[in-house]
């Protein structure tokens, strides 16, 4: 009985420890009412509108309810936690949340990954969907795009309708693969796309395709370790490397790992990296392509311009003085020439050295071209209510330039603005540099002094007040805007074209008026001479050595700066004047030409040196040692140079400078590539460095037989330029058809013929014997002569016209009239008395 009652007692005792160790492991579950039990846990409250959906307890927040356990613990938590449902739908990216799970390893709230979807769905309702990128496409669609994004170029392809398909690279079509030129598969976009392949330099172009850019070929560079390159200049230059680590060496012809060399450093602060020259201790480029400290007003960049002297502290080189000392320093400072001659300039009286400037004082300013030209003055006190913008008024009378209107038009007479250039004989002015009209001359229409076009004006071109109107006997007395009245009464735009005149306004009227300095060529505005003719020099043209075609800074035989044709100039060691010599003879040893077949303006100079290292430089051989760093010596062989430095271009054989003959005879412009960039009228040197002289008149060509542009007192004719006639300073259809008359002869109203001599009579008009400038007279009688060869002013000579001589006759009859009566007084009168 004891052992009975024992047994029952021990499995009590095992009973309760065993719900005492349950209930110490309830973890998230809790203890029963009885104690004896772990019951589950209900979080929130009970639901009261998601109870309908199978939810037990729910959270309350803005949104309303949200489920937080099941009435039935097998179901799952729907993914927007509104609702409870029997599995989770994994084909539409849903998948269980396994992050909440129980003691007994199963699910304690059962969610399909609740409030979040897959990669690539989105939450709608109560399930996740295939999220589609942009929207319907609705212009690409018959290009095979599905889905599209839309901006400022119009819709860009997001997605294909056929999904085994490859956007294009323009994003503007679907195409089976990327097989086109340049394309290559985008392997970082979002969905199957082509692109155009940029680490082989390929872009995309405007149709659409995929093209390697012209400035981006290396054919010649591509072993050197270059990527991209530049050939836009002529020669190819290093535009990045291929490997992006390096540096583009300091000719940009290759690239380097590291920049060395005498002033040479790298500079890795820009993209790409490149070689430079310590500028910070002093080093410039040269022109041999070397960094070196220039020494104080060397000329790095303007040596072959001409420049002997030069200042770069403020940065750009600027030009002090120049080689030849005849020559002046351009107003822009970066070149010299031999003449302040270009329109608007004047010589700088107040510079250390000779030197141009804007002629400021007519209101020339300096432009970024270089050139002087005449800014507009905003002024128009006397035109603001006509609708013009801006005025010149240096002139004397206000004329307009510009209007307010930027849809108007200048009238022709240049005192308003108009909508349209629509009155009778007005046509657009095309060669005007902003919007303006102009009488049509080529159908016989000019300006009328007030302001209209009309027909039956003068005949003299150009002309807009003339006496004997469309007449035979026409004379101009005032040409239209921007000409000037010549002594033979002709208008003209440049009054230097006659040679010793210049322009000058009088009495508000443009002139060209004679240089008052014999032997000057071109004069300054105020009569001063700045060219002297060949053979003279100095502002009073003193004559030179008779060894110089022309010279400077004396008569002395060591004084000149050019030479007759047969003679070549040997410099000094100024540089810039020397003597006049043989030209090239052959011979052998140092120093000695082998050829001589370069001929400039009659002179031969050496095409070929006799010693294989030795090359002509401006015409001469030279040794090392005597010579300028034209050329370098791997370029040098068999006694000639094959490719010469910047700031020389290559000439038969030779490297030749911009800055002394007989290089700048032929060529203007050389600051690269070792090639005449521009060539002097006359002359084409081609980038072979063959030169071509142009037939006589010529003034550009292409080549030795054909002419492209006559020179002024040439005109096109048969066979190449004809000479004008010798009584024409420049001719129209043909030879003999003058469009303004050289001095001592003088036209006719705009009669298609050769000038009459002022010294010949033609039919009733006599001419004055010695006359140097005349107009015809008004009826017959001797012309009217304005000016003596020897300087005088002019007479009509003994031979008086029917007008002169009845004016006499009247006046000889008044003066005898008047004796007699005075007579008849003094007897009669005075008897009386």
């Amino acid at each position: 009985m004891l052992n009975k009652f024992a047994l029952v007692v021990l499995i009590l005792q095992l009973a309760r420890a065993e719900r005492h160790a349950a209930a110490q492991n309830c973890a998230t579950y809790k203890r029963s009412n009885e104690g004896d039990a772990c019951v589950k846990t209900s979080p929130g409250s009970a639901c009261t509108t998601l109870n309908s959906a199978g939810c037990a307890t729910c959270s309350t927040g803005s949104s309303g309810e949200t489920c937080l356990t099941c009435a039935d613990s097998e179901k799952f938590i729907a993914a927007n936690k509104k609702s409870c449902k029997a599995a989770c739908d994994t084909s539409g990216g849903e998948v269980v949340d396994s992050a909440a799970v129980g003691p007994d390893s199963r699910p304690d709230k059962p969610a399909c990954n609740v409030g979040r979807c897959e990669k690539g769905y989105q939450l709608q309702g109560d399930a996740c969907v295939k999220t589609s990128p942009g929207s319907a496409c609705t212009t690409l669609n018959s290009a095979g795009c599905a889905t599209c994004s839309t901006g400022s170029s119009g819709e860009t392809c997001l997605t294909c309708a056929d999904s085994e398909k490859f956007i294009a690279a323009n994003k503007k079509s679907c195409k089976a693969a990327c097989n086109a030129a340049g394309e290559v598969v985008d392997s970082a976009a979002s969905s199957k796309a082509c692109k155009c392949d940029g680490d082989n330099g390929y872009t995309l172009q405007s149709d659409g395709t995929c093209a390697k850019a012209a400035s981006n070929a290396c054919p010649t560079l591509d072993g050197a370790g270059c990527k991209t390159c530049d050939s836009s200049a002529g020669g190819e230059t290093c535009l990045t490397c291929k490997d992006s680590a390096h540096f583009i060496q300091l000719d940009k012809k290759g690239c380097t790992s590291s920049c060395t060399g005498d002033g040479v450093i790298g500079d890795s602060a820009v993209t790409p990296k490149v070689c430079k020259c310590d500028s910070t201790n002093g080093y410039t480029l040269q022109s041999d392509g070397t960094c070196a400290k220039a020494a104080s007003n060397a000329c790095p960049t303007l040596d072959g311009a001409g420049c002997k002297t030069c200042d770069s502290s403020a940065g750009g080189e600027t030009c002090l003085t120049c080689k030849n000392e005849a020559h002046y320093v351009a107003a822009n400072k970066k070149s010299c020439k031999a003449a302040c001659n270009a329109a608007g300039e004047v010589v700088d009286s107040a510079a250390s050295s000779k030197a141009c400037k804007c002629d400021g004082d007519n209101g020339y300013t300096l432009q970024s071209d270089g050139t002087c030209a005449k800014a507009a003055s905003n002024a128009c006190p006397t035109l603001d209510g006509a609708g013009c913008k801006t005025c010149d008024s240096s002139a004397g009378g206000e004329t307009c330039l510009t209007c307010k209107n930027e849809a108007h038009y200048v009238a022709a007479n240049k005192k308003s603005c108009k909508a349209a250039c629509n009155a009778a004989g007005e046509v657009v002015d095309s060669a005007a540099s902003s919007k303006a009209c102009k009488c049509d001359g080529d159908n016989g229409y000019t300006l009328q002094s007030d302001g209209t076009c009309a027909k039956g004006g003068c005949n003299t071109k150009n002309c807009q007040t003339c006496d004997n109107k469309g007449t035979a006997n026409e004379v101009c007395t005032v040409c239209t805007t921007s000409y000037y009245l010549t002594p033979t009464n002709q208008c003209t735009s440049n009054c230097a074209a006659l040679s010793g005149y210049y322009g000058a306004t009088e009495n508000e009227k443009r002139v060209c008026k004679r240089c008052g300095v014999a032997n000057c060529v071109v004069c300054e505005e105020d009569g001063t001479c700045d060219l002297c003719a060949d053979g003279f020099f100095g502002p009073s043209c003193s004559k030179c050595h008779e060894s110089c075609r022309t010279c400077s800074g004396g008569a002395g035989a060591d004084k000149c700066t050019s030479c007759m044709p047969g003679s070549a100039l040997t410099y000094g060691s100024a540089g810039n004047t020397g003597t006049c010599g043989e030209g090239c003879t052959t011979g052998t040893g140092q120093g000695a030409c082998k050829t001589c077949d370069l001929t400039v303006e009659g002179t031969k100079y050496c095409s070929k040196c006799s010693e294989a290292k030795e090359y002509p430089q401006n015409g001469v051989c030279a040794g090392i040692s005597a010579r300028a760093s034209s050329c370098q010596d791997s370029n040098i062989a068999d006694g000639v140079c094959n490719a010469c430095e910047n700031g020389f271009f290559k000439m038969s054989g030779g490297c030749y400078s911009t800055g002394q003959l007989p290089g700048a005879t032929v060529c203007t412009s050389a600051q690269t590539g070792g090639t005449c960039t521009k060539s002097e009228p006359g002359y084409n040197v081609d980038s072979s460095g063959v030169l071509v002289t142009c037939p006589e008149g010529c003034e550009a060509c292409s080549s030795a037989n054909a002419c492209t542009k006559c020179k002024d007192g040439y005109v096109t004719g048969t066979g190449g330029c004809e000479k004008c006639d010798a009584s024409c300073l420049t001719c129209g259809t043909n030879a003999k058809t003058c469009t303004a008359c050289s001095s001592g002869y003088y036209k006719v109203g705009d009669a298609a013929a050769p000038c009459t001599s002022c010294e010949a009579d033609s039919g009733s008009v006599k001419g004055v014997s010695g006359c140097l400038s005349c107009a015809p007279p008004t009826g017959s009688g001797p012309v009217l002569c304005y000016l003596m060869k020897d300087g005088t002013a002019g007479d009509s000579g003994p031979n008086l016209s029917s007008g002169a001589i009845a004016g006499i006759s009247v006046a000889v009859i008044a003066v005898v009239g008047g004796l007699v009566g005075f007579l008849c007084w003094w007897f009669v009168c005075r008897g009386k008395a």
